[in-house]
Formats: structure tokens, sequence, C-alpha cells
């Protein structure tokens, strides 16, 4: 129920747990972040941070990704890029893995833009093609407007490559 929602986020507020909520993206709702105390009551091996502006579209993307695939209640874990960052030393790492105990990791990665500019694009080739080389299968979520464009570059790269090197058997 929301009322319980605000009870305890205002109890979180007092004991110092999170920073003080705010309104972000007009669109969105309310943003809160743990703050250092809540990192440490919580025993997170992670150092703070607090998102920039810039960055809480695609943060929002990921979760509603997040959330959307726990709607299906499938039997994985969600290993996110904090996690994998204290894990890993490969660049560049995508937004999260999913684990799941018969399949190898699937790197998850999202693009929330809208529109991709060719120096944007050749980015997220470049990603891609670094990400399968870490990871034997990528799921990667794109907003509709951009999706034939990836598709397209990604089959335009595919075939000046070898049958070993194939982008769409990863994604």
């Amino acid at each position: 129920a929301p009322s319980t929602a605000y009870n305890a986020i205002d109890r979180w507020i007092k004991l110092g747990y999170i920073e003080t909520p705010q309104k972000i993206i007009r669109e969105h709702t309310t943003y809160i972040w743990l703050s250092c105390k809540g990192i440490k009551e919580l025993e997170l091996p992670y150092a703070y941070y607090l998102p920039k502006v810039s960055t809480i579209r695609h943060l929002y993307a990921v979760n509603a990704i997040r959330l959307h695939m726990q709607s299906f209640n499938i039997s994985a874990e969600w290993i996110s890029q904090r996690t994998i960052r204290l894990q890993s030393e490969h660049r560049p790492l995508p937004d999260a893995y999913m684990e799941v105990d018969t399949i190898p990791p699937t790197a998850i990665q999202i693009t929330e833009q809208q529109r991709l500019a060719n120096i944007a694009l050749q980015e997220e080739i470049t990603s891609i093609q670094a990400l399968a080389k870490q990871y034997t299968r990528i799921w990667y979520f794109s907003h509709k407007n951009v999706t034939e464009i990836l598709h397209t570059a990604v089959k335009e790269i595919d075939t000046k490559s070898s049958k070993d090197e194939k982008l769409v058997d990863h994604i």
C-alpha cells in the first residue's frame, strides 16, 4: 500500500539510510538512493554513488527491464553492473547479466535512446562486439525507434565476419 511505502521512506530518511527523495524526471516517480550510512548498514560492498541527472533515464530503463523480466518468474539471478564491476576487470561491462543454472551467463544490454546518431551507433556496435567476446548470449533491449537500425548494422557486420564471429548468434 502507498501509505506503507511512504512510512518506510520517512523512517529511512530519519535514520539517515537514504538521501532526500528527488523528482528528477517529470514523467517518472520520485527517486530514492541509499546514503553512505545506508550502504554501511546493509554491509554492501559498493562505494557511495549518487547518479548524475544524465544517467537517470538509463537507470530507469535498466530497472524497468529487470522488473519486467521478474514478472515472468524466471528462475535466474540478476547480477547488476555494480556487482560485475567488483568481480571483473573486463570492459565494457554489460548493464547486467543473468545467471541460470543450466545456461552460461546472459549479458543484458540496454539503450533507452530513441535516436542513434552515427557515432552513438558505432559505440553500440563496438560494445556489442566486445561483449560477444565475453558472453555467449546477449539480450539487447532498445527503443523501438532504433531496433531496426541496430539490427541492420549487426547484420552488415556479420556479412563481413567469419562464421565464428557472427554477432547475430549472440544477440
